[in-house]
């Protein structure tokens, strides 16, 4: 163990193994969470219109079904995690959904954002390590 080349080598390799799975795992990250919300978005548009058919035989006159029916779909949606906009929140719709984009991204990443770091730690010094032997 007194070659420093095994040493660089290893360093060399691990500057490439830790960036790509990092990179990987982040891919696999987000792939998860795209699904996810595709899932959501399905199910909170079959909730609504279900919602929908409901209240619609409900006559427009018995307020206290018709919201009675509200809250059930709402509770629905709160137990399954989907949120539902409201009027007073359309107006900052757009940052809020960039805010979610923003703060999804990087906290199903973070981790892997680590090991890449690492990785080209591992690398440079494995490079500049190899240049002065």
């Amino acid at each position: 163990m007194d070659d420093p080349r095994i040493w660089i080598t290893f360093l060399a390799v691990l500057g490439f193994v830790m960036p790509a799975g990092g990179l990987l795992s982040a891919f696999r990250h987000a792939r998860t969470s795209a699904r996810e919300v595709n899932t959501q978005l399905s199910r909170g548009l079959q909730l609504m219109r279900q919602e929908e058919m409901e209240r619609s035989v409900v006559p427009y006159s018995d307020q206290q079904s018709r919201a009675e029916i509200r809250q059930r779909y709402a509770r629905m949606r709160a137990d399954e995690g989907i949120q539902m906009d409201t009027y007073g929140s359309v107006a900052f719709a757009t940052l809020t959904a960039k805010d979610q984009i923003w703060s999804t991204a990087l906290s199903g990443i973070k981790g892997d954002l680590v090991w890449v770091g690492v990785g080209l730690v591992a690398g440079g010094v494995a490079s500049v390590w190899s240049t002065w032997i």
